[in-house]
């Protein structure tokens, strides 16, 4: 793998990266917030809308513009987008500030239990600490853009740490512990 340190990036890289967080993941995320919405199930619903945050941030950091507002559909409405429009890295990132404020509110240890959690292991506070943590990391990575509705943003969730709490240790992180057998096992 010495491509990758002379910055000659593989395709077949760039294209795995591509295809596993939009194609495969993102679809998953989608499938799960559907049926989430159908069952009523908000802790469901938070959980994909953080992880649906996290995909489209990483997608958009990597790619710049990239399909947001009809990305998924085939998983949420009936009938295919087969060349989706592509949205602005700003359009992208507001919109998943707005989603990450309403998985923060949606995610209750009052709602249902989480199950088949491999993250958090259906802890909701969890969730929403991962939640506001990465609306936090949002928020400052458009700093530079909006100072002022960035500034407002992180005073107000600074200011209600019971509302909006945050990771407060690397204990919080989202990590994935490998499991030693199928499907949760290390892929290398």
């Amino acid at each position: 793998y010495t491509d990758e340190d002379r910055y000659v990036p593989r395709s077949g890289v760039i294209n795995n990266t591509w295809s596993s967080l939009y194609a495969a993941n993102g679809m998953d995320v989608a499938l799960l917030k559907k049926i989430a919405n159908n069952k009523g199930l908000d802790n469901y619903k938070g959980v994909a809308l953080v992880l649906q945050a996290y995909i489209t941030s990483t997608l958009t950091d990597l790619f710049g513009p990239v399909p947001y507002t009809e990305a998924w559909r085939s998983a949420v409405e009936d009938g295919n987008i087969l060349s989706p429009a592509y949205d602005s890295q700003e359009s992208i990132y507001r919109s998943l500030i707005d989603s990450l404020d309403l998985a923060n509110t949606l995610l209750s240890a009052d709602n249902e239990e989480i199950e088949g959690d491999i993250l958090y292991g259906g802890d909701p506070d969890a969730w929403k600490k991962s939640a506001n943590s990465l609306r936090m990391r949002l928020l400052l990575r458009m700093s530079s853009r909006d100072e002022a509705f960035v500034t407002t943003e992180l005073s107000a969730m600074v200011a209600d740490p019971a509302t909006y709490p945050i990771f407060e240790s690397n204990a919080d992180n989202a990590a994935l512990v490998y499991l030693g057998s199928a499907p949760n096992n290390n892929p290398i």
